[in-house]
């Protein structure tokens, strides 16, 4: 979990003890105060227990199991798939790029490749 994430999930776990208690910003608790009162933990600590309880879970698992093959899944290293880019996107370069106005509207490989060409001054895609 980012950081900010969790800035934002404890934001929102006192906004809603706040409203709870009935007490306001302008109050000036603090956040210590308010989950003594209310007896709630910080939000963020309980996720992660809850994710490492999850872990240790999976961990048990089969090898066949979905979730196990899932957490241990790594995906093999891609070549840059720049032929996909569509006539659409290549537009914004001008006609010129794709090579005639007709191609507008449809894929062409060779055209992407000019377009790569172009774009990064090199000649090499796989």
């Amino acid at each position: 979990m980012k950081k900010r994430e969790e800035k934002r999930l404890e934001a929102a776990q006192m906004k809603f003890l706040r409203h709870l208690l009935g007490i306001t910003k302008l109050d000036k608790e603090k956040y210590q105060c308010i989950r003594e009162k209310t007896g709630a933990q910080n939000i963020v600590k309980e996720i992660k227990q809850h994710q490492k309880k999850w872990l240790k879970h999976v961990q048990r698992m089969d090898r066949n199991r979905i979730p196990k093959q899932a957490l241990r899944y790594r995906p093999k290293e891609t070549k840059l798939r720049i032929h996909n880019i569509t006539a659409k996107a290549a537009s914004k370069f001008g006609s010129e790029a794709l090579g005639t106005e007709e191609k507008r509207g449809t894929t062409f490989r060779s055209s992407t490749h000019e377009i790569f060409e172009t774009l990064t001054g090199d000649n090499k895609i796989g």
